[in-house]
This record gives structure tokens, C-alpha cells and sequence, in this order.
């Protein structure tokens, strides 16, 4: 009687148990080999004996960044209208990481710059290709991609890019001042953003598109503002888009009168404060007939005219506006959300 030879887990071969034989042609990797490979990469991979691994995984990411779609006007323009225009209609469903190329995006959105930072001597192809990204309409889609990506509030949609400028700052005054020049710290956000505006403006076949990279650009400086030339591009890229809405969609439009109250908003960094109080109580105004005095636009609006009027002193009015904000902010955000404390603060400090 003819017995089949045991078969080791070792030989990692697969068996045919039909005729109790190893299938050849189907040979698995050795396992010794395989695990060698692993433990010592640049066996698997030669170049990497060559180049700084650092180096090739940032190489890696900004090649990804900068393929299509993602590097197409078109591809940055409708990223921007599905976040900033969300009751629009929206007809790409292509728009945005699907399927097999998501992981690769996703990763190289979140680490080229922790993979750039860490390159201690970076070549000067490599400074190149950062430089064209960081001024191309892919760093557009980067931006927008990471909102999908990271999530969170409107509130927070570019503190990543921002904290992406610090870290890429901080390196770059570790590099030789010849390398350092080659990063266009100064440019960054604002080229890319500016060059699709450009181009949008230029194309003409949807003119709200044309605004929604200055809707960006005025978040960017606002928030990541380090000067007071900083705040004033704030203001500055904000009454554009306000112009924009307003000969566009029209006076009484929510979109409009949403980008009117951000824009009021930067009249207190520039001490406008009885400028800010007359916009915010035309702004009130209409949005209580627009929106509903319950809806938030309304109470956003109405907690912004207190908050002029505070610093106004004209305490009267503003402990009226803050109550009736308060009152529905508390039932709409409950008491733990910062835009509810903000009238507990003024309500606070004001009877002392």
C-alpha cells in the first residue's frame, strides 16, 4: 500500500489533495527568503541602497499629489464647489477618492510633508518638484481633498495647511540658506489658490466658481494671519467674494449674506467696530426675514451685532442681542459649545 510523504508547514508549497501531490507551479515564496526581504528592504528594493528612504517616500507622495485628475483645474474647481457650494447642484460623482487610488492619495496627502521635514539634505531635483507642487493647482485639490480626509467643522477646514506652512518653515531654516531660498515658504496656499482663480475667472463658464478660491484665500489669512498686512488680505479677499455673491446671487441670498457676516467679522481686527455694528445689524436684519430667528445664520449674525455693540459700550443693546442669541444657541448647540460660552463670557464681564 502506497502511503503520501507528510508535508511540512515549512515547505509552504500548496497541496493538491486530490492526488496528494505538491502543485510546483504554484510555489509559494520561501518563507526564510521572504522574511529577509522584509527585514532588509533595499534587497527588495535596490534603489534604496542608493537614495535616502526618506527622500523616495517624499519623492513618492508629491508624484502621487501632482497626477491627474488631481492636478486639473476642473478636478480642484468641483472639490471646491461640492464644500463651499453644498446646496448647488453637483454633477460629478467622480469627484473625490474612490476605489484602489484612495489609499495611496490618502496617505500622501497626510505624510509628504512629515516625509519632506524629516530629509535632512535634500537635492536640489527634490527642492524642484516641491517648489511645483506647492505653486500648482494640486496643491488646490490637496487642500480641499484633506477636508474629506480629516473632517470637522468649517471652523477648522485649513488648520491643517496651516500647520502643514509651520512644519515646512521650521525645515527650512535647518537647510543652507542657497536650499532654503529654492521653498516658496511665502507662496504657499496662496500661489496655487490665486493661479486657479485666475484661470477660473479667465474660463468664464461658471462665474460663482471664479470666487470660491478667494473664499479659501480670505479663511487662510484670517485664521493663519501672522501680521497686520496678513489681516488685511483677510478683509481684503473677503469683500471680493461678498461683491461676487452679491452682484451674482443677490442681496438676500443665504450664501451671500453667510459670506457678508465672515467678512464683517474682520472689521474688529481692524478696529471698524461702528463700521462692523451697522453691517451686522443689516446683515441681522435679513437673515431673521431670510433664515428664521431660530435658524443659526440668524443667532451667528445677532451674537456678532452684541458683540459690536459691546465694544461700543453700548451695553443695552448688546445684552439684548446676546440674551435672544444666547437663548437659541443654547437650544440649537447646547451650553457646552464654544459659540454658546462666548455669550456667557460677555455676560459675565459686563455687570463687573
Amino acid at each position: 500500500m502506497r502511503f503520501a510523504l507528510p508535508i511540512t508547514v515549512a515547505a509552504r508549497e500548496p497541496l493538491d489533495t486530490f492526488r496528494i501531490t505538491l502543485q510546483n507551479y504554484h510555489k509559494l515564496n520561501h518563507p526564510w527568503k521572504a522574511v529577509e526581504a522584509l527585514s532588509r528592504p533595499e534587497i527588495a528594493h535596490p534603489p534604496m541602497m542608493e537614495k535616502d528612504p526618506k527622500l523616495i517616500l517624499a519623492e513618492n507622495c508629491l508624484s502621487k499629489l501632482t497626477e491627474e485628475p488631481f492636478a486639473s483645474v476642473h478636478y480642484a474647481a468641483l472639490l471646491q464647489r461640492k464644500h463651499l457650494l453644498p446646496t448647488e447642484p453637483f454633477g460629478d460623482s467622480k469627484i473625490g477618492l474612490f476605489e484602489d487610488g484612495e489609499i495611496s492619495y490618502k496617505h500622501a496627502a497626510l505624510h509628504w510633508a512629515e516625509y519632506t521635514t524629516a530629509i535632512n539634505d535634500p537635492p536640489s531635483s527634490f527642492l524642484l518638484k516641491l517648489s511645483g507642487f506647492i505653486l500648482s493647482v494640486a496643491a488646490v485639490t490637496w487642500s480641499e481633498e484633506l477636508v474629506d480626509i480629516k473632517g470637522g467643522s468649517e471652523a477648522t477646514t485649513i488648520n491643517v495647511q496651516i500647520d502643514v506652512r509651520t512644519q515646512l518653515t521650521d525645515w527650512a531654516y535647518s537647510l543652507p540658506p542657497p536650499k532654503r531660498t529654492k521653498i516658496p515658504l511665502s507662496e504657499f496656499f496662496v500661489t496655487a489658490h490665486e493661479k486657479l482663480r485666475h484661470k477660473l475667472t479667465e474660463d468664464g463658464d461658471d462665474s460663482l466658481l471664479a470666487y470660491l478660491p478667494a473664499v479659501r484665500l480670505g479663511q487662510f489669512y484670517s485664521i493663519g494671519g501672522k501680521s497686520d498686512d496678513d489681516f488685511r488680505k483677510a478683509y481684503v479677499y473677503k469683500k471680493i467674494v461678498v461683491d461676487g455673491y452679491t452682484k451674482i446671487l443677490g442681496k438676500r441670498s443665504p450664501l451671500t449674506l453667510k459670506a457678508r457676516t465672515t467678512w464683517a467679522n474682520e472689521f474688529f481686527s481692524r478696529q471698524c467696530i461702528a463700521e462692523a455694528e451697522t453691517e451686522l445689524l443689516e446683515i441681522a436684519s435679513i437673515q431673521k426675514e431670510v433664515s428664521g430667528e431660530g435658524s443659526l445664520p440668524y443667532l451667528e449674525a445677532l451674537q456678532l451685532l452684541g458683540s459690536a455693540q459691546y465694544c461700543l459700550t453700548k451695553f443695552g443693546n448688546a445684552f439684548i442681542s446676546l440674551k435672544e442669541s444666547g437663548r437659541g444657541l443654547f437650544r440649537l448647540l447646547g451650553n457646552e459649545n464654544w459659540a454658546y460660552q462666548v455669550n456667557d463670557l460677555y455676560m459675565g464681564i459686563g455687570p463687573q
